[in-house]
């Protein structure tokens, strides 16, 4: 009965740490609505990511659509990240940049916000893509190591491991119709 006790005590004390310890990376999309005229593309992903790894996954973009893509991350970041989008059919890199920029320039960055003197408000990075013809983009996202800690003995360095939400926001649009 007292063995009982105690493992009830113990599942009592260590539950509550693992269902907190779960992220939901899918309600960062309530936050992020669609301007007109685009609309919320179901490609777009939201996911936990860890320092020091590398993720990538493979969206399509289609002839008579217009796209918009933004990029998210969790504060635990600190916003040390790496963009990297590649065209399938050409492999051809298309962006490739950090998650933060020391300029304020727009487009030298995917997650540093800048302010807009024509609109007169702060605007967050966005990249727009017009396809002449259906093509596959990978995205690569590559998550840098926060930062080291040393054993109390000094005899090896580890990397510390976060974790965040890494969100890919992709917003499409019909295209104008051009030409007679």
């Amino acid at each position: 009965m007292k063995m009982m006790k105690i493992k009830f005590v113990l599942l009592i004390l260590v539950f509550p740490v693992v269902t907190f310890a779960q992220l939901d990376c899918s309600d960062f999309f309530k936050y992020r609505r669609a301007e007109a005229p685009y609309e919320y593309n179901s490609q777009s992903k939201s996911a936990v990511c860890v320092t020091g790894n590398t993720y990538e996954f493979v969206i399509s973009l289609y002839e008579g659509h217009d796209y918009r893509m933004s990029f998210f991350a969790s504060p635990v970041f600190n916003n040390d990240l790496t963009f990297k989008i590649i065209d399938m059919n050409t492999t051809s890199t298309v962006l490739n940049l950090p998650g933060e920029s020391t300029t304020n320039e727009k487009g030298t960055c995917v997650l540093k916000s800048y302010f807009d003197l024509a609109s007169g408000s702060s605007i967050h990075p966005y990249f727009d893509f017009f396809p002449a013809s259906t093509t596959n983009l990978k995205i690569i996202i590559e998550v840098a190591d926060i930062e080291t800690a040393a054993s109390t003995d000094g005899s090896y360095v580890s990397a510390v491991k976060e974790k965040g939400c890494v969100t890919v926001l992709i917003l499409d649009t019909e295209a104008a119709k051009t030409g007679f």
